[in-house]
C-alpha cells in the first residue's frame, strides 16, 4: 500500500473523532487507528526497500556515467595528443622541405654561376685562339702582299671563306 494513502486515512480517522468538551482531546476508534498503524509498518519497509533500490540504481547510473565520462576524456586526450604529434610531424616535415629547397636553390645558383664562369673562360680562350689565328692569317696575307704574290682581292678571300663554311639556318646564298 501507498504510505501517503495510509497517512491520509489516519488523518481522516483523527479528524472525524469525537471531541471531549473542555479538554482539547479527541476520542477515536482505537482499533481502526491501530489497523492503519500496522498497515504503515508493512508499507514503510517496502517503500524503504524501493527507495534503496532507486538510490542504488541512481548510484550505479552515476558511476556508469562517471566511468563513461572518464573514457571519453581519455579518448579525447589521446586524440589531442595524436593531433599534436601529427602537427609536430607536419611542422618538422615542412621545415625539412624548406631546408632542402633552400639547399637545392643554393646549389643550383652555384652551378649556374660555375657554368657561366666556365662558359666565359672557354669563350675567352676561344676568342684568344681566334685572335691569334686571325693575326697569323693577317700576317700571312701581308707577307704575301709584300712579295706581290697575292692576286685575289681582299673581298674575294672573305667570299671564298663564306662559301666553304656550312650555311646557317635562314641564311641566303
Amino acid at each position: 500500500m501507498d504510505i501517503q494513502y495510509l497517512l491520509d486515512r489516519l488523518e481522516n480517522v483523527l479528524a472525524s473523532g469525537s471531541r471531549i468538551p473542555f479538554t482539547g482531546k479527541t476520542m477515536v476508534d482505537e482499533h481502526e487507528c491501530l489497523d492503519i498503524v500496522d498497515q504503515l509498518r508493512v508499507a514503510i519497509p517496502e517503500e524503504i526497500k524501493q527507495a534503496k533500490r532507486v538510490v542504488g540504481e541512481r548510484d550505479r547510473l552515476v558511476l556508469d556515467a562517471e566511468e563513461q565520462a572518464k573514457r571519453i576524456i581519455a579518448h579525447a586526450q589521446e586524440q589531442v595528443a595524436l593531433m599534436v604529434t601529427q602537427h609536430e610531424v607536419v611542422k618538422a616535415a615542412e621545415s625539412k622541405a624548406r631546408k632542402i629547397i633552400q639547399e637545392a636553390e643554393l646549389e643550383a645558383m652555384g652551378r649556374r654561376e660555375g657554368s657561366d664562369r666556365y662558359a666565359i673562360e672557354t669563350l675567352a680562350t676561344l676568342e684568344n685562339h681566334l685572335n691569334e689565328l686571325l693575326a697569323v692569317v693577317k700576317n700571312g696575307l701581308r707577307s704575301l702582299e709584300k712579295n706581290g704574290r697575292r692576286t685575289a682581292p681582299k673581298d674575294s678571300v672573305v667570299e671564298a671563306s663564306k662559301e666553304s663554311r656550312p650555311k646557317a639556318k635562314g641564311e641566303v646564298s
